[in-house]
């Protein structure tokens, strides 16, 4: 709701008390690992759904790209995605949901979608894989699949890959 203010604890007590559950899940070294990490998610359909997951886990910095808006064919699909965001950036849209949840989130956002050079609709896979320390694939288009992943092979980059087709995933 625009206009709404809320109190929100520094960033210390939040992180302690927003992740308090997940102390018996998460070992103390993990989630220091995931809140050092750069996580880069290309997609915000089904990559959005595994990056608000990490966001709840203690995952703290965000790239994210996707040149989509939100439409009406996208709610059953989107995490948190409401009929009054319809028309929104997807970008926006995800780090709008992801920063109500954690407000100390560091979130880079590319509302494009990705290609081997940057152009005024599209940003480069160098520049958003040039932080990146683990990439979550989500896209729709297969030759940046196929791109993306030649990319974080040859940068030694971890790779967790989402498709549409079918049931399965595939980890490098």
């Amino acid at each position: 709701i625009k206009g709404r203010f809320v109190r929100v604890l520094d960033k210390n007590k939040f992180e302690q008390l927003a992740l308090s559950r997940n102390k018996f899940i998460i070992s103390e070294q993990t989630r220091e690992e995931l809140s050092k990490t750069q996580f880069a998610i290309a997609g915000l359909s089904v990559g959005g759904a595994i990056g608000y997951l990490m966001v709840l886990t203690g995952v703290k910095n965000f790239i994210v790209a996707d040149g989509g808006r939100q439409d009406c064919h996208d709610l059953n699909r989107l995490v948190g995605a409401d009929v009054v965001d319809i028309g929104e950036s997807q970008v926006v849209r995800w780090s709008k949901k992801a920063l109500e949840a954690n407000p100390y989130l560091n979130i880079k956002q590319h509302p494009l979608n990705l290609a081997m050079k940057d152009s005024p609709t599209t940003v480069s896979l160098d520049k958003f894989l040039k932080a990146a320390g683990f990439v979550i694939e989500a896209v729709d288009d297969i030759a940046v699949k196929k791109q993306l992943r030649e990319e974080c092979l040859q940068r030694g980059i971890p790779l967790l890959m989402a498709t549409d087709i079918g049931f399965s995933a595939k980890l490098d």
